[in-house]
């Protein structure tokens, strides 16, 4: 796709970045409440009511968790998380499918771990490689306060035993999708953000999703350009 940094979804990442020094006098857009729809008489189906099972007992106790214990979280737990979330699940000829679903098959996603207290794994920056089912170090070293500070200071991030940082290679999908394109990436984030999130409250652990973010920020921790790979979505998880 030459075209990459002409299109409408590229030129919408890049505007609504947040930025340390932009931030402060960014100013609202003055959007007012939906409006209200007059009621009319139309026919009401009452449901029946859904017979409670182990999954949506999963389902009602899932909730975002912002407190976490200063205690370390087993590896084989984090190779769960990530395997509900974006490991490799089938085959389809040359496509690899995975547990989430994504446009096409594409899966322009990219999950990394930022890893403060995980048994048998050292602080640092890894890459999850799905198709090997493995961590590739990026950096050595605690990188937890620097995300933090990079999540508009919000101090859980930093005491979470890890954070699992999705990003996005662009071209993956837009090649194929265009214009559309990032619609479905966005959407594909949500999907493996759920699974995960599912995943951490069945293993009785704490979790918390977050979007605000200084993305150049993120994306330096995480040693990508921020142009053709960006930061899209976080996911902080530890014990509670």
């Amino acid at each position: 796709m030459p075209d990459l940094k002409k299109s409408w979804g590229w030129q919408y990442w890049q505007k609504t970045k947040f930025k340390r020094e932009e931030l402060p006098f960014w100013e609202p857009l003055r959007i007012g409440p939906e409006k209200k729809k007059t009621e009319d008489q139309v026919a009401e189906i009452f449901l029946p009511a859904p017979q409670q099972d182990d999954f949506l007992e999963l389902v009602k106790k899932r909730r975002s968790q912002r407190r976490f214990k200063d205690e370390f979280v087993d590896l084989k737990n984090l190779s769960y998380l990530l395997y509900a979330g974006y490991g490799v699940s089938g085959r389809a000829g040359f496509y690899a499918l995975k547990t989430a679903p994504s446009a096409g098959a594409l899966y322009p996603c990219q999950l990394y771990v930022v890893a403060r207290k995980v048994s048998d794994l050292e602080p640092g920056v890894y890459f999850f490689e799905p198709e090997k089912f493995k961590l590739e170090q990026k950096r050595e070293g605690d990188f937890s306060s620097n995300l933090a500070k990079a999540c508009l200071d919000q101090s859980f991030v930093g005491k979470a035993a890890f954070n699992i940082v999705l990003s996005a290679v662009f071209r993956r999908n837009m090649i194929k999708y265009g214009h559309r394109g990032l619609r479905y990436i966005l959407l594909d984030a949500g999907h493996i953000a759920q699974n995960i999130l599912l995943a951490a409250t069945h293993l009785g652990l704490g979790a918390c999703p977050v979007a605000a973010f200084f993305d150049e920020e993120v994306d330096n921790i995480l040693q990508i350009n921020g142009e053709e790979e960006s930061t899209l979505y976080l996911l902080s998880v530890g014990k509670s």
